[in-house]
């Protein structure tokens, strides 16, 4: 399996971003994808036996941010022939439940301020994302990076609106130190409105009113 992710040369805890590279290594070999300007301020003895691939693939012409294009993530997998698992750079990975290999298995994380006990799961989207090799191809071009909004709606919906079984394990398997937001209203909105182009929604719905809806949908057709 690749661990794919783009590590943050900037990250506001970048202690965490160490740990959690760190926590991932015994389920497979890690990737970062970054724009070579970026690869060249990070510190690599920070992050041994980590593979950094660079990249143009970015979505910065359009929210201003060198977040890369998770088409490009993906497409790291088809090149390879490999399963592979996407998550943001500071996740940790305390436990991996199974993941089947008829589907796409999706996490949410935990959010904790000092000690992953006091962490609370963020019920309002998801931060691991398993996909087997198979069906890396079903997923078109988009404009979404790597932690962008809506990203974690459009890679599970994709795989039902194919007929794809998506599982959702329960329980607490990924943990994240809160910091900061770092994306914005404009750019929630704007990725909002991609993905009801891309799937078809009703155009006279605002983007505050179809989220729960999506939400609500992928939570009910997951298998637990």
């Amino acid at each position: 399996m690749l661990i794919i992710t783009s590590i943050s040369p900037r990250h506001k805890n970048k202690e965490n971003q160490i740990a959690a590279i760190k926590s991932w290594q015994k389920y497979g070999n890690v990737f970062s994808m970054n724009r070579q300007d970026e690869i060249n301020q990070i510190d690599k003895s920070e992050y041994q036996d980590v593979a950094f691939i660079p990249t143009t693939r970015t979505i910065e012409q359009l929210f201003g941010i060198p977040r890369v294009n998770i088409n490009a993530m993906i497409d790291i997998g088809i090149l390879h022939c490999k399963d592979i698992f996407l998550i943001n750079s500071d996740v940790i990975i305390e436990r991996l439940p199974e993941l089947k290999q008829d589907g796409m298995t999706i996490l949410n994380r935990c959010d904790y301020t000092k000690e992953f006990s006091d962490g609370i799961l963020f019920e309002h989207g998801f931060d691991g994302f398993f996909i087997p090799k198979e069906y890396l191809k079903l997923y078109p071009p988009s404009i979404y990076g790597m932690g962008s909004t809506f990203v974690d709606f459009s890679l599970p919906y994709r795989m039902m609106r194919n007929g794809v079984n998506v599982y959702w394990p329960q329980g607490k398997t990924l943990y994240h130190k809160t910091h900061e937001l770092q994306w914005s209203y404009e750019e929630w909105e704007r990725t909002g409105r991609f993905f009801q182009l891309e799937f078809n929604l009703d155009r006279h719905l605002l983007v505050e009113q179809f989220t729960p809806q999506i939400l609500a949908e992928i939570k009910n057709k997951a298998i637990k």
